[in-house]
């Protein structure tokens, strides 16, 4: 497995390898990868996998909790056609599902550590969930921990696609409108995985067209975000995500 873990990645600039390289538990014929970042320590990492048609591969990882999202095509997973953009989580020691690629797909796999307070998740089972049946709502009515300033600045809807209440982790879908933007710069105390699947976004001044992706470990300070012509984001938190401000006129 890659030792490589980065900040920001230009998704684009990563070489497709076939999937037993970098990924223990995604192997045969038919299935590449990018790794996005991999901790060796924990065993948590976040990768793009590539499924050519009518190619099989598992889903769920049962050592811990892991999340898949179809960024593109079409599969079918216990007899039920899926198409893009569609979710599932897996939680630690769930059933592993099988799915089949009908065209060429791309998946998101996200496979998490335990939390800062040394909490495993406990987010529930979703299974195939229909994102573009979800409504987009206030992002407030998502998460409480924003800055009201930060909040009216980014003008951002959101659509929740899971949650923890216990541990106050949640993965969901960030809608930006253009020209949206907050210069505040602070941190999290849990960790955050940003993977931008529509548009144009900046964060720490790296700005990425669609794809790019952002990995901020508990702690680390980022900001600085805008968009020009609008983004569409996938947000996973592993904790409560409160903002703790720092300048970061830095």
């Amino acid at each position: 497995m890659s030792t490589n873990v980065k900040f920001a990645v230009d998704v684009d600039s990563l070489e497709w390898e076939p999937a037993t390289r970098i990924l223990d538990d995604h192997q045969g014929d038919g299935i590449s990868a990018k790794m996005l970042r991999s901790n060796p320590a924990t065993g948590g990492y976040a990768a793009l996998v590539r499924l050519m048609p009518e190619t099989t591969a598992g889903l769920g990882d049962r050592g811990s909790e892991s999340e898949q999202f179809l960024v593109e095509g079409t599969v079918v997973e216990s007899g039920r056609v899926r198409h893009a953009p569609a979710y599932w989580l897996h939680p630690p020691g769930g059933e592993r599902r099988e799915i089949r690629a009908e065209t060429t797909a791309t998946l998101l796999l996200i496979s998490s550590r335990p939390t800062a307070e040394g909490k495993e998740p406990g987010r529930p089972s979703v299974t195939g969930l229909d994102v573009d049946a979800l409504e987009w709502r206030p992002v407030s009515e998502i998460t409480p921990y924003y800055p009201q300033e930060s909040l009216d600045r980014i003008r951002a809807f959101a659509k929740l696609l899971s949650q923890d209440p216990e541990t106050g982790a949640f993965t969901c879908l960030i809608k930006l409108p253009p020209g949206a933007g907050d210069p505040a710069y602070g941190y999290h105390p849990c960790d955050q995985d940003t993977y931008l699947l529509d548009g144009d976004f900046t964060m720490n001044r790296e700005m990425f067209h669609a794809p790019g992706y952002w990995f901020c470990a508990a702690g680390t300070v980022h900001g600085g975000s805008s968009t020009e012509g609008g983004a569409i984001l996938l947000e996973r938190f592993t904790g409560p995500c409160e903002l703790t401000l720092v300048d970061g006129s830095n």
